[in-house]
């Protein structure tokens, strides 16, 4: 899955800050959730891109409904210039370095 955002030019500070807190929270919470990548546009500072993989249906639901989703989601939607945009990817194939 993916979600990409649109912030007010004068509050990507603010969202940094808050995605570190809350990609922290997800690190230190969720082993099910097998990764959790937040980007930000190179040529676009306002843009935000998050890139999740989870093991199963289950792990994403306690994902959705965890404390910090929800503090993460209050502060992140007023500060949102265009409304987020979640994408489910499937996976048709992949190189990764084991």
């Amino acid at each position: 899955m993916m979600v990409r955002y649109k912030v007010k030019a004068d509050k990507v500070d603010e969202v940094k800050e808050a995605v570190a807190e809350f990609v922290e929270a997800v690190q230190a919470d969720e082993p099910d959730t097998l990764a959790y990548q937040s980007f930000q546009d190179a040529n676009d500072p306002t843009v935000f891109i998050h890139y999740m993989i989870f093991d199963d249906e289950y792990a994403q639901t306690l994902h959705r409904k965890s404390s910090y989703v929800k503090k993460f989601v209050d502060v992140l939607y007023p500060l949102c210039a265009e409304d987020p945009v979640f994408t489910n990817l499937t996976l048709l194939r992949e190189n990764r370095a084991g």
